[in-house]
């Protein structure tokens, strides 16, 4: 018995340009629910974004304003879509304390 691959190539036309950052996969034979997001584009015009990120403060004496940074997001997997390249822009000077219940 031999093994068939079934390719299926489709588009999908989108109302602004930009770049596809999220994809939800879905199979053949699944229902896909009104209002369900399929994919989010970002829009390419101004390509600048911030991110604001919790440093341990046994790691804050690592870092310094204008280093180049790789920007690893928890739950993505770095090694396949690789990483966010930046650069420190600010470190506030506060205090942040993070409190879990006993």
């Amino acid at each position: 018995m031999r093994n068939k691959i079934k390719i299926i190539i489709f588009s999908i036309d989108f109302l602004k340009s930009g770049f596809v950052h999220y994809i939800n996969t879905i199979k053949e034979g699944v229902n896909v629910q009104l209002n369900q997001t399929l994919a989010e584009i970002s829009e390419l015009e101004k390509n600048t974004y911030y991110v604001e990120s919790y440093i341990n403060i046994s790691d804050i004496s690592k870092i310094r304003e204008k280093q180049d940074v790789d920007v690893a997001i928890i739950g993505e997997n770095a090694y396949r879509y690789g990483t966010l390249k930046g650069k420190i822009f600010s470190i506030e000077k506060g205090v942040f304390t993070s409190q879990t219940p006993e």
